[in-house]
């Protein structure tokens, strides 16, 4: 994305940090627009589609067609999974 080599090593760190970021920051927008902490699976869609655009159009993914069926579903369940997180967080935080 940034025209610079980036080494093995390093590509798992940057990943693990960006991943943590990027959820974190939705979690944030999640945090600052639900008003009702329950909607975690349809927000979970809504991060899982936003990366199907982002990603290819940096370059750091194919886009959807072209990936293999196989890691469609385990990708959509961790979205999922990240969703219900999310919105457990944030009902807990507003008792």
């Amino acid at each position: 994305m940034l025209q610079r080599e980036i080494s093995d090593e390093r590509t798992t760190a940057l990943n693990n940090a960006m991943h943590w970021l990027y959820g974190i920051s939705w979690g944030a927008l999640y945090g600052l627009g639900a008003r009702r902490p329950g909607h975690g699976p349809a927000f979970a869609l809504v991060v899982w589609a936003a990366s199907l655009g982002e990603l290819p159009a940096v370059a750091l993914s194919p886009p959807v067609w072209e990936m293999p069926t196989s890691s469609i579903a385990p990708d959509l369940g961790f979205h999922l999974l990240y969703g219900a997180a999310v919105a457990q967080t944030l009902r807990r935080l507003t008792r």
